[in-house]
């Protein structure tokens, strides 16, 4: 076949090869020369500490290879410290090579830009650090059961102390609230008849 009977998807199949053979010399050529300044994020090393500052976060531990999925993903609360080992860095990669979630510990801004607030954080766990945020279910549930230990004490003056104590550790109680679901009808509304 010559090149005036080539197709048109013949023709951008071949405008890709060259512009992938393209950016394989750029690639080449930027490992090739030491100098070159490296644009990519800093990537979190095996033996670095890092700490969660939100829950919900799962560290990947399984491998690809392994038998019956291997440990499984380890969920993190906030101020859960962790180490990073090899078999984190392993379990963190994509399946381009990229090395996942390891590549946004030292980047806050692309941390918030993908799930919309800063999840994990460099270096250990700050002294004093609650386990829970102001407002939060944990932050909620921590203070009811405070409060019901301060309520349980015998003494009246050691029961007005201890509730003292949980209102300066927790603040005041949660706004009281209540809130209404209306399930709708299969065509968007509920029949008139009810």
């Amino acid at each position: 076949m010559t090149d005036s009977t080539l197709t048109p998807a013949q023709e951008r199949l071949a405008a890709l090869r060259a512009e992938a053979a393209e950016l394989a010399e750029r690639k080449a050529a930027a490992t090739a020369d030491p100098a070159a300044p490296d644009d990519g994020p800093r990537v979190a090393q095996v033996g670095e500490t890092v700490h969660f500052v939100r829950s919900g976060f799962s560290v990947p531990q399984s491998l690809d290879h392994e038998l019956f999925g291997g440990p499984g993903n380890r969920p993190m609360t906030r101020g859960d410290e962790l180490v990073i080992t090899e078999r984190h860095r392993e379990a963190a990669r994509n399946r381009l090579g990229q090395p996942g979630w390891l590549a946004l510990v030292h980047d806050p801004s692309e941390q918030m830009r993908r799930w919309g607030h800063v999840v994990i954080v460099p270096g250990p766990r700050p002294v004093g650090m609650e386990p829970w945020v102001r407002g939060d279910r944990d932050w909620s549930e921590a203070r009811e059961r405070a409060m019901l230990a301060a309520a349980a004490l015998g003494d009246p003056h050691e029961r007005a102390d201890a509730i003292a104590a949980v209102n300066a550790r927790f603040g005041g109680p949660p706004a009281s609230n209540s809130s209404s679901t209306v399930y709708r009808g299969d065509d968007g509304d509920l029949p008139r008849g009810r």
